[in-house]
């Protein structure tokens, strides 16, 4: 099955653009931890969970740029 996962993954991302790609790609892993806490019970150590919010907030960066300098922009 995780053959057929990573298949389907890499298709869809065929279909992206590249940001948008790099953005899906990155959160993969934060899905994943979401995943194991959620079905087995899993918890992350401190150090994971530092990790997993830099790369959420790195997503927030990167996602709300551009929103922020449109508004500074315009006015």
């Amino acid at each position: 099955s995780s053959a057929l996962t990573f298949t389907l993954f890499s298709i869809a991302l065929a279909h992206t653009t590249p940001s948008e790609a790099a953005i899906i790609a990155s959160s993969e892993t934060l899905f994943a931890a979401l995943g194991a806490y959620v079905l087995l019970g899993e918890r992350l150590s401190a150090l994971g969970a530092m990790g997993a919010a830099l790369i959420l907030a790195a997503i927030l960066v990167v996602q709300l740029a551009p929103l922020i300098d449109r508004g500074r922009t315009r006015g």
